[in-house]
């Protein structure tokens, strides 16, 4: 048996067990390094590795080094295993091939040799700086020491191996190694243009450096750059597809791109690799839930809870399947948990919100959404919802001044202008609700919610042939608006033209028939409306009795 491995033999034993044929599934977030367990393949690496250890532990140096390249090529030989090397591991590998490359001058393969031993041998702490203190200053300082200096740098002062690796960089710039620590350095400081930057010099200077291409990818979904980022895992996955968290990170991307159904294949592929992951789980129910598929999130979010009973976010999530199914009692105990988990996160009391809102619990709903203003001023979806609250207290003043904050908050923010005209349009201020649907229509000229109710909006100022365009708009966008398809059908009418009208809606009330779309209770309400106005009577009544199927004596005077 080998005495306790140092945290670099530890890491160099996962990557051997990586290329071995067993599973690596940490989908985890950015980890730079690999994962321990497992057997290995009976192909004699793992021999090498543990006899090149023990004949370091006894200074047999050479003999050490030698049994490590042995090991290193070996598994390069399995399955390419440079290609989805961290810097960490990917300069160990270089520093194992030139130790035993024949290129080194004496003092600099002692000096290798030294480092090595250290790093493989070293049981209480990660390698230090001044273990090697005096050999360095005893050597000199050639780009292969300075490289050298660079690596063991790394793990116990990673800021003064970056401002080091800075100067090397002037004189060497194409040195893959050095960019690649940049590049991890700068991921980590979440400065991800510039890990972005070196991760270009990188790929330009070896193409098929599988995960280079993830980790740019990844620097791509943070920066929301997401149709790239799945690129990149693509690629990354194409040069090197047996890494799991690939596989995981495009899932995520496809997800923030709402492409829920290509986003399961790869999720899952994550999710068999390792069952009690629950990372990929937990967004396998975030796909399910987004292509309406409710048992199967709900299966999927249990077993991420199961996993991780302590996780508020597993039960923020559950709480939106259940307010999918319109369980909202259901979905507000859900909420109601998940915010004593994590009482300071605004977008939990958003939910719960939310949930309270469609349950028309407007005064509950308002407190929610007051409470996540109070952890964060700037959120445009609480004050925009606290303004769709009081629109349905009919209290249009109140909902006015709130859907205008969320406005302040995010200028950007169409669904506030959708508020303010639904209020606008409530209180007769016409001009001012025309005005605030173009307002939001400027921001999304395909958002069809704006282009009905701006239809409906002209229809009560009685231009009927803008409320007919523009529900055709909105139609256009969502063919399951059937409010605006019967806003048409009512202004036909209303310009006079009655056989156009009972066509007109002999086709749309046949058309929600065959898609099944939910006839609103608006589209007959509106003919009734018209026959206490005493507009239209003797259509209104025809259209509600032979086309809606209403009764005849419930329909006259």
């Amino acid at each position: 048996m080998l005495k306790k491995l140092s945290l670099v033999a530890l890491f160099l034993l996962s990557v051997i067990y990586h290329v071995t044929g067993a599973t690596h599934a940490d989908t985890s977030k950015r980890v730079f390094g690999g994962t321990t367990g497992g057997s290995f393949a009976a192909d004699g690496t793992l021999d090498y590795l543990k006899e090149a250890i023990v004949q370091l532990r006894k200074d047999s140096l050479e003999k050490g080094s030698h049994l490590l390249l042995t090991a290193v090529r070996t598994a390069e030989a399995n399955r390419s295993v440079s290609r989805d090397s961290p810097y960490f591991t990917f300069e160990l590998f270089n520093l194992v091939e030139e130790i035993n490359s024949g290129r080194l001058a004496p003092d600099e393969k002692r000096l290798g040799l030294l480092v090595l031993k250290t790093l493989l041998t070293n049981e209480n702490t990660t390698p230090s700086e001044k273990i090697l203190s005096t050999e360095f200053k005893h050597t000199v300082n050639t780009s292969f020491v300075k490289q050298l200096r660079i690596y063991i740098l790394s793990f116990a002062n990673p800021d003064k191996a970056n401002k080091e690796a800075d100067g090397f960089l002037k004189s060497e710039p194409d040195n893959i190694p050095v960019n690649l620590l940049k590049m991890e350095y700068n991921y980590l400081l979440q400065d991800y243009e510039k890990c972005i930057t070196y991760a270009d010099k990188i790929i330009e200077r070896s193409p098929r450096y599988a995960y280079v291409y993830r980790v740019r990818g990844e620097a791509l979904s943070e920066t929301n750059q997401f149709e790239k980022a799945v690129a990149d895992f693509d690629t990354s996955i194409k040069l090197f597809p047996g890494e799991p968290k690939t596989y995981f990170d495009k899932g995520s991307a496809l997800i923030s791109l709402d492409k829920y159904r290509e986003a399961v294949s790869p999720l899952m592929i994550a999710a068999r690799a390792n069952p009690n992951h629950s990372s990929a789980i937990y967004d396998l129910a975030r796909c399910y839930k987004g292509l309406n598929n409710n048992d199967s999130a709900m299966f999927c979010i249990n077993i991420h809870i199961r996993l991780h009973p302590e996780d508020s976010f597993g039960y923020d999530l559950k709480g939106d399947i259940y307010g999918a199914k319109e369980d909202y009692p259901s979905a507000i105990e859900l909420y109601t948990h998940a915010i004593s988990l994590n009482p300071k996160k605004a977008a939990f009391y958003e939910d719960r919100g939310d949930a309270y809102l469609y349950n028309k619990k407007y005064e509950q709903a308002i407190a929610d959404f007051k409470k996540a203003l109070s952890i964060d001023k700037s959120r445009a979806y609480a004050n925009d919802r606290i303004g769709d609250a009081y629109y349905e207290l009919n209290a249009d003043d109140k909902a006015i001044s709130f859907h205008k904050k969320a406005l302040e908050a995010d200028p950007e923010y169409k669904y506030a202008y959708w508020g303010l005209n639904r209020s606008y349009t409530r209180m007769g201020m016409y001009d001012e609700a025309i005005k605030s649907a173009k307002n939001g229509l400027k921001i999304d000229s395909t958002y069809s919610s704006i282009l009905g109710n701006l239809g409906w909006t002209y229809y009560l100022a009685g231009d009927y042939d803008q409320c007919i365009a523009y529900s055709q708009k909105a139609i256009q966008y969502d063919e399951s608006a059937t409010y605006a398809m019967f806003n048409i059908g009512l202004a036909i009418l209303r310009k006079g033209d009655f056989e156009k009208a009972k066509e007109t809606y002999s086709r749309y009330v046949k058309l929600c028939k065959e898609k099944d779309f939910k006839i609103l209770d608006g589209a007959t309400q509106d003919l009734h409306d018209l026959i206490d106005k005493k507009v239209a009577i003797t259509e209104a009544q025809y259209i509600l009795v032979h086309i809606f199927g209403e009764n005849e004596n419930a329909v006259k005077q």
